[in-house]
């Protein structure tokens, strides 16, 4: 089997097999008898880079392989599994907005904590929402492992917690009976409303995720896709 190791481009040592050439790279492989192949690179496939916009419906993992589970490629094309990463996972429980593309750099670049990229929902609870809570987690509320919210001033050091907090939440005015949040969040940890929101003492009836940077599924049904050229 080749290694990495065994891979330069341009005089140096690839450390990550998912490194993008360009023409006129240089690239050198030593195989395991120490001979060397060197080419300059002249042309490179034509791949077309794609976004998959998806509106997943509920109990379905996003998942490439799971034992137990329904996964969303039992809904999507068999050749995807293959070809296609998820960004940002919906929770089994969850519906709405998924986004899959062939492009691994633009995966990188949208899961990376320091792009911040704004994702809305819009959550269904059991009871109004309390401006006095909205004040307390535009900040953060303190979870841990139970996500019961925590006194950060009494904390011990063996409590694992995480801070979690939302860029803008909206009441949405409904029936009578029904109670609507619409969430912002530029960040992600996992089940993030659903413990936030426990935390502050409500309970979680329904979560669908609404837009995903640039993208929404307005128009789209549930179960169905939408292909976009990148």
């Amino acid at each position: 089997m080749l290694s990495q190791e065994a891979i330069f481009l341009n005089g140096q040592k690839i450390h990550d097999l998912d490194t993008k050439i360009n023409v006129w790279d240089k690239i050198k492989i030593i195989l395991p008898n120490q001979k060397a192949f060197e080419e300059q690179i002249e042309n490179l496939p034509n791949m077309k880079w794609k976004i998959i916009v998806f509106n997943k419906p509920k109990w379905y993992v996003v998942s490439k392989d799971d034992k137990f589970n329904k996964t969303i490629f039992e809904i999507l094309p068999k050749s995807w599994q293959k070809d296609f990463y998820y960004i940002w996972r919906l929770d089994k429980d969850s519906h709405g907005l998924l986004l899959l593309t062939n492009d691994s750099v633009l995966v990188d670049q949208m899961e990376s904590p320091k792009n911040r990229v704004l994702k809305v929902y819009e959550v269904k609870i059991d009871k109004p929402f309390r401006t006095s809570d909205m004040i307390k987690a535009k900040k953060w509320v303190a979870v841990d492992d139970q996500w019961n919210k925590i006194n950060v001033w009494n904390l011990e050091s063996e409590i694992s917690y995480e801070n979690l907090s939302f860029y803008a939440m909206t009441p949405v005015k409904t029936t009578k009976n029904e109670f609507y949040l619409r969430v912002v969040l530029n960040e992600w940890k996992k089940r993030h409303i659903r413990r936030l929101l426990k935390a502050l003492w409500y309970k979680t009836l329904d979560l669908k995720r609404i837009k995903f940077w640039k993208y929404d599924i307005w128009d789209i049904k549930p179960w169905k896709y939408r292909i976009y050229n990148i």
